[in-house]
């Protein structure tokens, strides 16, 4: 199941220490009520991830991108750190995202500009770089400062807000 897997990959970068994501099992139904913070459709697909303000401390793993039916994801009040993974641009479902109030650093990747669905990205502590998100780079998101050669040498963004998206 390809869900699963995403999940459990998830668990291991959020959760290293296994401390916070004990419910989430290899052998668990991410549907049948057991993983805490994950809610599913009808279609019985995982369509909400809830996990603000639970300890975690790790890494957003790339495997986010593979929770296709996603449409709510609230990690905020956390300690991820990290970049903010491209494949969170595979969530073309997502129509909140809460990322505010961690540790993330690096650019923001442009794909998220291209997220049609996206209805509220939550400022990253009230203006991106602020905060404890303070190694955050990208241009179009003001006041977060330009990123440079130093942020990431193969890659250098200019973002734009899509049209029509409400940053809260």
């Amino acid at each position: 199941d390809t869900e699963l897997r995403a999940l459990m990959e998830i668990k291991a970068s959020l959760d290293p220490e296994n401390k916070f994501l004990k419910t989430w099992k290899i052998n668990g139904d991410p549907c049948g009520g057991s993983f805490e913070g994950v809610a599913c459709n009808d279609l019985r697909k995982v369509a909400n991830i809830s996990l603000q303000g639970r300890g975690l401390s790790g890494k957003l793993s790339p495997a986010i991108g593979d929770l296709k039916s996603l449409s709510g994801l609230y990690l905020h009040y956390n300690s991820i750190s990290g970049e903010i993974p491209a494949e969170i641009a595979n969530l073309t479902e997502v129509v909140d995202l809460y990322l505010n109030v961690n540790n993330f650093s690096g650019i923001i990747p442009s794909e998220i500009g291209h997220m049609a669905g996206l209805q509220a990205l939550k400022r990253l502590n009230a203006g991106f770089s602020y905060g404890n998100n303070t190694n955050l780079c990208g241009a179009g998101y003001p006041p977060l400062r330009a990123c440079t050669a130093f942020d990431n040498a193969d890659v250098i963004i200019n973002t734009r807000h899509p049209f029509g998206l409400n940053i809260l």
